[in-house]
Order: structure tokens, then sequence, then C-alpha cells
């Protein structure tokens, strides 16, 4: 076994055992709860809905030959579903075996590599199998991050900042209330700006960088505080509205309810509902020079309303009156 030991690298070696948690059946025979919902690891309760339940079936006859290893057919579609080209879409079992194969696409032994403490632990060890030194900048405390340290820290020579926002491990995000950080940067979008300054409102309107509201987020997490939506209409800032569709803090799936959300929680306007969930949506996903909009040279992709008056798709809760739509030119019927 010493000589097996002797045949590892010793960044492996010095890596601590990944801890998944206690698996369903740990937990059955440790607390034999009636139920169990693991929420730990973003796992839905819920389980795969029944037309994936469906489309696995009928798969199961292929299950003996490799799959296709480009996923050509999934990244054409889904470039065609985001309007990027396939090439530019990268497949892979969820984000985290996407942030490894960048880590080994691109550290290299000796590089520093920046990262927030507690956070995911696999993080850190994706630099250290490449052989870089890993530089913490730890949370405050209080669970806060600390922006003005993790801009320095990023700011010295390094070859990757990675950490998740919000963080898996804690209830800890890195907002903009720290001061107008992000902005600098050239990021096209923020969200979760309950707690944006002035400040940083007034450097997100001055770089462009689109606020992005969260009205599932807030709504789901009980947040106290509403998003500084009167600062960010003092300063022009550009205001989008999304689901921000995830199991664990909103499970938001749409976006009219969204926009209903955005209207009386946070006093949007219908017009500012209306533009959030398509203009300023496409803006903050930097695709405003080809949709978003219907103007010559832009992808044709609208959607056409039974309503009387736009004021209705933002009033009502519950109810789809989407009468067809027309994607890429191609007319197609509501399902």
């Amino acid at each position: 076994m010493a000589g097996a030991t002797a045949l590892v690298r010793p960044e492996v070696l010095d890596l601590a055992p990944y801890n998944s948690g206690l698996t369903l059946a740990e937990v059955s025979n440790r607390y034999a709860p009636a139920r169990i919902a693991k929420l730990g690891s973003n796992e839905s309760p819920l389980g795969p809905g029944p037309r994936a339940i469906a489309a696995a079936g009928g798969a199961v006859g292929n299950f003996r030959l490799y799959p296709d290893p480009a996923s050509l057919r999934l990244r054409a579609a889904l470039g065609a579903r985001f309007g990027v080209p396939g090439g530019r879409v990268m497949v892979g079992k969820g984000s985290e075996e996407l942030l490894s194969i960048v880590s080994r696409a691109v550290v290299r032994p000796g590089d520093r590599v920046v990262t927030l403490y507690p956070s995911f632990p696999l993080h850190e060890d994706y630099a250290a199998l490449m052989g870089a030194a890993v530089d913490r900048v730890e949370v405050r405390a209080d669970l806060t991050v600390d922006v003005d340290e993790l801009v320095a820290a990023a700011s010295r020579p390094c070859r990757m900042v990675i950490f998740s926002n919000p963080m898996s491990c804690t209830p800890t995000s890195c907002r903009t209330s720290a001061g107008p950080h992000w902005p600098r940067f050239g990021a096209l979008s923020a969200d979760h700006l309950e707690h944006a300054s002035e400040e940083g409102v007034a450097a997100m309107a001055a770089a462009g960088t689109v606020a992005v509201l969260l009205p599932g987020a807030y709504y789901f997490l009980r947040e106290a505080r509403r998003p500084p939506v009167d600062a960010l209409r003092r300063h022009g800032a550009r205001i989008a509205v999304a689901t921000d569709c995830n199991p664990g803090t909103s499970p938001l799936a749409s976006i009219l309810a969204a926009a209903n959300m955005a209207a009386t929680l946070f006093r949007l306007t219908v017009e500012e509902c209306l533009a959030g969930v398509t203009r300023e949506a496409a803006r903050a996903l930097g695709l405003l020079h080809e949709t978003g909009t219907l103007e010559p040279g832009k992808w044709c992709d609208l959607a056409i309303w039974d309503v009387e008056r736009p004021a209705e798709m933002v009033c009502r809760i519950g109810p789809n009156p989407l009468h067809s739509r027309v994607w890429r030119g191609t007319h197609e019927a509501a399902r």
C-alpha cells in the first residue's frame, strides 16, 4: 500500500476527503423520519417531471451505446433556445464539472487562485490539484463578504477568481452594498440588490450595468428590505426582471408571475415590468444586439397575447394568456 501511495501526486494526497453529507439511507437509519427532503445540495424534492421520465424511459434501449461525446444535438438545441452559436455552448454534468474542466485547462503549477472561505470546498481542490496556490478571502464573523478585500485580492496577479454567489455552504452572498466594484470590472448585470447602496446604484447606472430584480427570491426568502427602485430610477439605471428559478431560493417558473410580483412588491410600473422581461433582460445577457426588441436585423422573436391592454399581463396571477408566438421567424401555436 505504501508503494502505491508513492505513485500518487503530493497535491492529491494533501486533499481532504470531500464531505457530500448524509445519504438518504443514512438519514433514514439514523433519524427514521416519515419523509425526507434533501435540499442541502440543491436537490429538488419534487423529482423529475413526467416528460423527463418518459424521455429517459424511451432512451433505455440505447444505454448500451456511448452518447455523442460532443453533445452536438444538445448544444445546437441550447444554442437555438438562447440565440447563440452551438459552438459556444459548453455542456457537462453540472456546473462543478465545467469549473473543473476550466481549471484543468487554464490553471498551471505555481499560479494563484482567489476564492472565498468558507465556500464550496471543491473550488479549492480544483486549484490545488493543478499545483496552484489558493488565496482565501475569509468572510466576516457575521457571514458577510468584505468586497474591498476580495477586489484587492483579485486585483493582484492571479489566474482565476472562483466562488459561489450565493455560497452553498453559508447563507452568504456578495452584494453591491459594499461599493461600486462589479461595474468597474464591466459586469453586464447585478442581482440580489436589496442592500445596494446609493453609491453602488450610481456606479451601476454610469457603467451601464443592468439591475436585475428577483421578486421570487425576495418573496421566498422573506426578505424584509426591498431593492432600491427609487434610487435606480433616480440614477437612470436599467432594470430587468427575472424569475431566478431554482429549487433552493426561488422556485418560481413563471415570468408573468415575476412581473406581477415586481409590480406589487417593488412598485414597478407596467412599462418597467414589460421592458424588464424583454429589452432589459436581453441587455443583461449581452444579447440586445440580436433580440429583446423588434427591429430590422434582429431575431423575430415575439409573443402574441390574448389581452386587451398590456397591463393585463402584469395584473393577472395564474392565467397564461399566450395566444401564439413567433420564434426565430417561425409562427407556433400556444401549447
